[in-house]
């Protein structure tokens, strides 16, 4: 029903990223890639999405600052969504936050 929405496909994503279904999450990755790469547009918080599910930091943070370059409207909800939860402690994300006029205090 979703018709492989990006934003729909990188949940799907990031739940099997949480379930320990990292092939599956990895597929993700590489259909959103896929897609990029043949000029339809991806939001770069779709591959943020994914990569928190698995976790993995640096693509999270990379793929977050790349939504900021581009101004992606997704971005004011990161500090609110548990899936970046996981960054809360990290300096770069809230740096970020701040940047985006979001900040996080550290508890």
């Amino acid at each position: 029903m979703s018709k492989r929405n990006p934003r729909y496909v990188a949940y799907l994503g990031y739940i099997y990223g949480k379930a320990g279904r990292t092939n599956e999450a990895r597929s993700v990755i590489e259909e959103l890639k896929r897609r990029s790469q043949q000029n339809l547009f991806v939001s770069p918080m779709a591959f943020a999405l994914v990569y928190a599910g698995l976790e993995d930091a640096d693509p999270t943070l990379s793929s977050l600052d790349e939504a900021f370059r581009q101004r992606a409207f997704e971005l004011v909800e990161a500090r609110d969504l548990s899936a970046f939860e996981f960054l809360y402690s990290n300096a770069r994300f809230q740096e970020l936050m701040r940047k985006v006029g979001l900040p996080i205090g550290t508890s």
